[in-house]
Protein backbone atom coordinates (compact mmCIF):
# COMPACT_ATOMS: atom_id res chain seq x y z
CA UNK A 1 0.00 0.00 0.00
CA UNK A 2 1.11 3.32 -0.33
CA UNK A 3 1.68 5.60 2.07
CA UNK A 4 -0.44 9.13 2.10
CA UNK A 5 1.42 12.25 1.16
CA UNK A 6 1.75 15.31 3.14
CA UNK A 7 3.64 17.46 0.80
CA UNK A 8 0.95 19.47 -0.85
CA UNK A 9 -0.93 19.94 2.31
CA UNK A 10 1.99 21.27 4.23
CA UNK A 11 2.22 23.69 1.46
CA UNK A 12 -1.04 24.90 1.69
CA UNK A 13 -0.71 24.69 5.22
CA UNK A 14 2.47 27.33 4.84
CA UNK A 15 -0.01 29.75 3.11
CA UNK A 16 -2.42 29.85 5.45
CA UNK A 17 -0.59 31.08 8.34
CA UNK A 18 0.99 33.53 5.80
CA UNK A 19 -2.35 34.88 5.79
CA UNK A 20 -3.28 34.63 8.67
CA UNK A 21 -0.03 36.34 10.49
CA UNK A 22 -0.50 39.11 7.15
CA UNK A 23 -4.32 39.59 8.46
CA UNK A 24 -3.62 40.13 12.13
CA UNK A 25 -0.81 42.38 11.47
CA UNK A 26 -3.50 44.89 9.29
CA UNK A 27 -5.46 44.57 12.05
CA UNK A 28 -3.07 45.74 14.36
CA UNK A 29 -2.32 48.36 12.48
CA UNK A 30 -5.20 49.68 12.13
CA UNK A 31 -6.23 49.71 15.84
CA UNK A 32 -3.18 50.92 16.86
CA UNK A 33 -3.90 53.81 14.08
CA UNK A 34 -7.47 54.16 15.18
CA UNK A 35 -5.96 54.77 19.12
CA UNK A 36 -3.59 56.91 17.73
CA UNK A 37 -6.01 59.46 16.15
CA UNK A 38 -8.61 59.19 18.90
CA UNK A 39 -5.88 60.05 20.96
CA UNK A 40 -4.89 63.48 18.86
CA UNK A 41 -8.58 64.09 18.77
CA UNK A 42 -9.29 64.15 22.01
CA UNK A 43 -5.36 65.91 22.92
CA UNK A 44 -7.42 68.17 20.42
CA UNK A 45 -10.58 68.91 21.90
CA UNK A 46 -8.96 69.27 25.27
CA UNK A 47 -6.50 71.94 23.94
CA UNK A 48 -9.34 73.76 21.85
CA UNK A 49 -11.21 73.96 25.31
CA UNK A 50 -8.22 75.40 27.07
CA UNK A 51 -7.51 78.00 24.18
CA UNK A 52 -10.66 79.29 24.25
CA UNK A 53 -10.75 79.87 28.62
CA UNK A 54 -6.59 81.34 27.63
CA UNK A 55 -8.54 84.00 25.10
CA UNK A 56 -11.44 84.45 27.97
CA UNK A 57 -8.95 85.16 30.12
CA UNK A 58 -7.25 87.61 27.99
CA UNK A 59 -10.80 89.59 27.27
CA UNK A 60 -10.67 89.86 31.32
CA UNK A 61 -7.80 91.48 31.72
CA UNK A 62 -8.46 93.83 28.86
CA UNK A 63 -11.76 95.17 30.38
CA UNK A 64 -10.11 95.76 33.48
CA UNK A 65 -7.45 97.82 31.58
CA UNK A 66 -10.43 99.95 30.03
CA UNK A 67 -12.19 99.82 33.27
CA UNK A 68 -9.34 102.26 34.98
CA UNK A 69 -8.80 104.20 32.16
CA UNK A 70 -11.67 106.68 31.21
CA UNK A 71 -10.23 108.06 27.76
CA UNK A 72 -10.46 105.17 25.74
CA UNK A 73 -10.12 107.42 21.95
CA UNK A 74 -6.95 108.88 23.22
CA UNK A 75 -4.49 105.74 21.90
CA UNK A 76 -1.60 107.27 19.61
CA UNK A 77 -2.17 103.30 17.80
CA UNK A 78 -5.46 101.46 16.35
CA UNK A 79 -5.60 98.69 17.37
CA UNK A 80 -4.14 99.27 20.41
CA UNK A 81 -1.48 96.14 20.58
CA UNK A 82 -1.54 94.42 24.22
CA UNK A 83 2.18 92.22 24.43
CA UNK A 84 1.62 88.49 24.71
CA UNK A 85 0.60 87.44 28.55
CA UNK A 86 1.53 83.68 29.27
CA UNK A 87 -1.32 82.12 31.06
CA UNK A 88 -1.00 78.87 32.38
CA UNK A 89 -0.09 76.29 29.44
CA UNK A 90 -0.71 78.78 27.23
CA UNK A 91 -0.70 82.48 26.05
CA UNK A 92 -3.00 85.01 24.98
CA UNK A 93 -2.55 88.00 23.00
CA UNK A 94 -5.23 91.14 22.78
CA UNK A 95 -5.93 94.17 20.07
CA UNK A 96 -8.38 96.50 20.71
CA UNK A 97 -10.02 98.51 17.95
CA UNK A 98 -11.69 102.35 18.63
CA UNK A 99 -14.48 103.40 16.23
CA UNK A 100 -13.43 107.11 17.17
CA UNK A 101 -10.02 109.10 17.76
CA UNK A 102 -9.60 112.56 19.87
CA UNK A 103 -8.55 116.23 18.67
CA UNK A 104 -4.96 116.55 20.23
CA UNK A 105 -4.82 120.07 19.15
CA UNK A 106 -8.03 122.66 19.00
CA UNK A 107 -9.62 124.12 16.25
CA UNK A 108 -9.34 127.78 16.62
CA UNK A 109 -11.89 129.24 14.53
CA UNK A 110 -15.24 128.37 12.45
CA UNK A 111 -13.61 129.23 9.49
CA UNK A 112 -9.65 127.82 9.90
CA UNK A 113 -8.57 125.06 7.52
CA UNK A 114 -5.74 124.00 8.58
CA UNK A 115 -4.71 120.72 9.18
CA UNK A 116 -6.33 118.72 11.89
CA UNK A 117 -4.25 116.86 14.77
CA UNK A 118 -5.52 114.03 16.41
CA UNK A 119 -4.04 111.41 18.47
CA UNK A 120 -4.33 108.62 15.70
CA UNK A 121 -5.40 108.28 11.75
CA UNK A 122 -4.97 104.59 11.83
CA UNK A 123 -7.45 102.97 10.11
CA UNK A 124 -8.94 105.69 8.59
CA UNK A 125 -9.07 105.88 4.69
CA UNK A 126 -6.96 107.99 3.00
CA UNK A 127 -9.48 110.41 2.37
CA UNK A 128 -13.31 110.49 3.82
CA UNK A 129 -15.50 112.75 6.01
CA UNK A 130 -15.09 113.49 10.27
CA UNK A 131 -17.68 114.47 12.47
CA UNK A 132 -16.73 116.70 15.50
CA UNK A 133 -18.62 116.79 18.61
CA UNK A 134 -21.07 114.47 19.25
CA UNK A 135 -24.65 116.87 17.90
CA UNK A 136 -24.39 117.54 14.58
CA UNK A 137 -27.87 119.81 15.31
CA UNK A 138 -26.16 121.02 18.43
CA UNK A 139 -22.18 121.64 18.37
CA UNK A 140 -21.44 119.31 15.72
CA UNK A 141 -19.97 119.67 11.92
CA UNK A 142 -18.99 117.56 9.15
CA UNK A 143 -15.78 117.67 7.90
CA UNK A 144 -13.99 116.33 4.74
CA UNK A 145 -10.51 115.74 3.78
CA UNK A 146 -8.37 114.61 1.19
CA UNK A 147 -5.19 112.91 2.75
CA UNK A 148 -3.58 112.36 6.55
CA UNK A 149 0.10 112.63 7.57
CA UNK A 150 1.21 110.82 10.41
CA UNK A 151 -1.54 112.28 13.12
CA UNK A 152 -2.76 114.49 11.11
CA UNK A 153 -5.77 115.01 8.36
CA UNK A 154 -4.65 117.42 5.18
CA UNK A 155 -7.00 119.08 2.60
CA UNK A 156 -9.82 119.96 5.01
CA UNK A 157 -12.92 121.83 3.91
CA UNK A 158 -15.41 123.19 7.17
CA UNK A 159 -18.87 122.22 7.35
CA UNK A 160 -19.70 119.82 4.82
CA UNK A 161 -23.31 118.82 3.78
CA UNK A 162 -23.58 115.01 3.87
CA UNK A 163 -26.87 113.36 2.52
CA UNK A 164 -28.67 116.92 2.58
CA UNK A 165 -27.78 117.03 7.01
CA UNK A 166 -24.91 119.72 7.49
CA UNK A 167 -23.97 121.50 11.42
CA UNK A 168 -22.63 124.45 11.83
CA UNK A 169 -19.04 125.62 11.54
CA UNK A 170 -17.59 126.39 15.10
CA UNK A 171 -14.40 126.12 17.11
CA UNK A 172 -13.46 122.85 18.40
CA UNK A 173 -11.95 122.64 21.73
CA UNK A 174 -8.85 119.99 22.59
CA UNK A 175 -10.19 116.63 23.42
CA UNK A 176 -13.03 116.98 21.34
CA UNK A 177 -14.15 113.40 19.44
CA UNK A 178 -13.52 112.71 16.57
CA UNK A 179 -16.11 110.60 14.37
CA UNK A 180 -15.64 108.68 10.87
CA UNK A 181 -18.49 109.23 9.00
CA UNK A 182 -20.31 107.22 6.60
CA UNK A 183 -23.57 106.70 4.81
CA UNK A 184 -26.51 104.45 4.47
CA UNK A 185 -27.53 102.35 1.93
CA UNK A 186 -30.20 101.27 2.76
CA UNK A 187 -33.13 103.54 3.81
CA UNK A 188 -34.86 102.48 7.28
CA UNK A 189 -38.84 103.30 7.95
CA UNK A 190 -39.99 104.89 10.84
CA UNK A 191 -40.66 102.62 14.28
CA UNK A 192 -42.38 105.77 15.14
CA UNK A 193 -40.92 107.47 18.72
CA UNK A 194 -40.67 107.07 21.49
CA UNK A 195 -40.10 103.26 20.77
CA UNK A 196 -39.27 100.47 22.18
CA UNK A 197 -35.52 98.31 21.42
CA UNK A 198 -36.81 96.12 18.18
CA UNK A 199 -35.08 93.22 16.44
CA UNK A 200 -34.96 94.55 12.86
CA UNK A 201 -33.52 93.36 9.20
CA UNK A 202 -30.17 93.30 8.14
CA UNK A 203 -29.08 97.01 6.55
CA UNK A 204 -26.28 97.91 4.85
CA UNK A 205 -24.03 100.79 4.90
CA UNK A 206 -20.93 102.23 2.63
CA UNK A 207 -18.07 100.40 3.97
CA UNK A 208 -15.75 102.01 6.36
CA UNK A 209 -12.32 100.94 7.98
CA UNK A 210 -13.19 102.11 10.75
CA UNK A 211 -16.58 100.72 12.23
CA UNK A 212 -16.53 97.85 14.43
CA UNK A 213 -17.24 94.49 13.30
CA UNK A 214 -19.88 94.94 16.13
CA UNK A 215 -21.17 97.76 17.93
CA UNK A 216 -23.50 100.88 18.01
CA UNK A 217 -23.85 103.22 15.06
CA UNK A 218 -26.04 106.85 15.69
CA UNK A 219 -28.25 107.74 12.45
CA UNK A 220 -29.74 110.98 12.66
CA UNK A 221 -30.02 110.32 16.58
CA UNK A 222 -31.33 107.04 16.54
CA UNK A 223 -28.87 104.58 18.56
CA UNK A 224 -29.24 100.86 16.27
CA UNK A 225 -26.98 97.82 17.43
CA UNK A 226 -25.56 95.31 15.84
CA UNK A 227 -23.92 92.00 16.37
CA UNK A 228 -22.27 91.01 13.40
CA UNK A 229 -21.19 92.17 9.81
CA UNK A 230 -19.72 91.21 6.88
CA UNK A 231 -17.82 93.73 4.44
CA UNK A 232 -17.44 93.11 0.58
CA UNK A 233 -17.19 95.06 -2.25
CA UNK A 234 -17.73 98.09 -0.47
CA UNK A 235 -20.64 97.43 1.23
CA UNK A 236 -21.20 96.38 5.11
CA UNK A 237 -24.27 94.63 5.84
CA UNK A 238 -25.02 94.52 9.84
CA UNK A 239 -26.69 91.49 11.29
CA UNK A 240 -28.15 90.83 14.43
CA UNK A 241 -29.65 94.84 14.05
CA UNK A 242 -31.81 96.18 17.28
CA UNK A 243 -32.89 99.84 16.61
CA UNK A 244 -34.29 102.08 18.82
CA UNK A 245 -31.88 101.39 21.38
CA UNK A 246 -32.30 104.75 23.15
CA UNK A 247 -35.93 105.34 22.52
CA UNK A 248 -35.63 107.49 19.33
CA UNK A 249 -36.92 106.33 16.16
CA UNK A 250 -37.28 108.08 12.72
CA UNK A 251 -37.36 107.44 8.91
CA UNK A 252 -33.88 107.47 7.67
CA UNK A 253 -33.37 107.92 3.78
CA UNK A 254 -30.64 106.20 1.83
CA UNK A 255 -27.32 108.39 1.87
CA UNK A 256 -28.02 109.72 5.10
CA UNK A 257 -24.49 109.74 7.70
CA UNK A 258 -23.64 106.91 9.82
CA UNK A 259 -21.38 107.63 13.01
CA UNK A 260 -20.27 105.36 15.44
CA UNK A 261 -22.08 105.58 19.19
CA UNK A 262 -21.67 108.81 20.22
CA UNK A 263 -24.42 110.01 23.01
CA UNK A 264 -25.99 108.93 26.18
CA UNK A 265 -28.15 111.18 28.16
CA UNK A 266 -25.55 113.92 27.22
CA UNK A 267 -22.58 112.71 27.60
CA UNK A 268 -20.47 111.16 25.35
CA UNK A 269 -20.56 107.54 25.13
CA UNK A 270 -17.34 104.90 24.37
CA UNK A 271 -16.84 101.64 22.56
CA UNK A 272 -14.23 99.38 21.80
CA UNK A 273 -13.65 95.72 20.55
CA UNK A 274 -11.45 93.93 22.27
CA UNK A 275 -10.14 90.87 20.13
CA UNK A 276 -8.20 88.35 22.35
CA UNK A 277 -6.62 84.86 20.59
CA UNK A 278 -5.43 82.09 23.16
CA UNK A 279 -2.65 79.63 22.34
CA UNK A 280 -2.28 76.59 24.17
CA UNK A 281 0.95 74.78 23.55
CA UNK A 282 1.56 71.29 22.38
CA UNK A 283 4.49 68.45 23.62
CA UNK A 284 4.02 67.70 20.02
CA UNK A 285 5.05 70.61 18.30
CA UNK A 286 3.59 73.81 16.97
CA UNK A 287 1.20 71.60 14.35
CA UNK A 288 -0.92 70.41 17.62
CA UNK A 289 -1.03 73.48 19.16
CA UNK A 290 -4.72 74.81 19.39
CA UNK A 291 -5.82 78.58 18.86
CA UNK A 292 -8.71 80.08 19.59
CA UNK A 293 -10.23 83.87 18.97
CA UNK A 294 -12.52 85.91 20.80
CA UNK A 295 -14.45 88.92 20.12
CA UNK A 296 -16.54 91.27 22.50
CA UNK A 297 -17.44 94.60 21.99
CA UNK A 298 -17.77 96.56 25.24
CA UNK A 299 -18.79 100.45 25.98
CA UNK A 300 -18.88 103.12 28.65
Amino acid sequence: MQSPSYKNQSGASLIFVIVLLLMAGMVTATFVSLISSEGLTAMGHSGSSEAFYVAFGGIEVQQRVFSQNLEWYRSTTDPMVAPPVNLGAGSFGVNTYLPATVLNRQIPAANSVAPIQVYTTDRYPNSGFLQIEEGIDDEGEFIHYTGKRGDTFTGITRNVSIGGVQGAADDHPQGSIVYPVTVLSDRLNSLGSPCVPTVSASFRIVAHPKFLEAGTLDIEGEEIFYSGSVSSGGVMVLTGVIRCKNLVSSAHPAGRPVTPLQIESGQPSYEVEIVSTGTRSSALGARYAAKRVLRKTIRR
